[in-house]
């Protein structure tokens, strides 16, 4: 069996962290109607449901959405699944819209995808391909 490559320890811990926390920021906001970041104020992308009328702290769920995608993209990238490591890429871009930690780590997270380790990892035969 060949060894994970600690580049994708370290974005596995990423992902729990932020899929983690916008789980609970998403739940948070649904229970009280507020987001557990500073002020209150969800992030960047606040200012397209405001645009269309609608206040962002009923949106939580999308959080709790994004959130547990984290998760099972990171299973995915694990199993070696093409398909996840394509939606990895995605959810850091879209995490990008978040708060300031969000963003960093996102930015983290789409390195160390890009990175040699993980990106030979998903090169190689999955042993669940038989």
């Amino acid at each position: 069996m060949i060894r994970p490559p600690l580049a994708l320890y370290l974005f596995m811990l990423i992902a729990l962290v932020v899929g983690g926390w916008l789980a609970y920021d998403g739940v948070r906001a649904q229970l009280t109607g507020e987001y557990a970041i500073v002020g209150g104020e969800p992030g960047a992308w606040a200012v397209l449901p405001r645009a269309a009328g609608v206040e962002p702290s009923r949106l939580g769920f999308f959080l709790v959405v994004v959130g547990c995608e984290w998760g099972a993209v990171a299973g995915g990238v694990w199993l070696r699944h093409r398909w996840a490591y394509n939606l990895a890429l995605g959810l850091c871009a879209i995490t990008l819209l978040v708060v300031p930690v969000g963003k960093a780590l996102a930015v983290i997270a789409a390195a160390l995808l890009a990175g040699r380790g993980v990106r030979g990892w998903m090169a190689q035969k999955s042993p669940q391909a038989g």
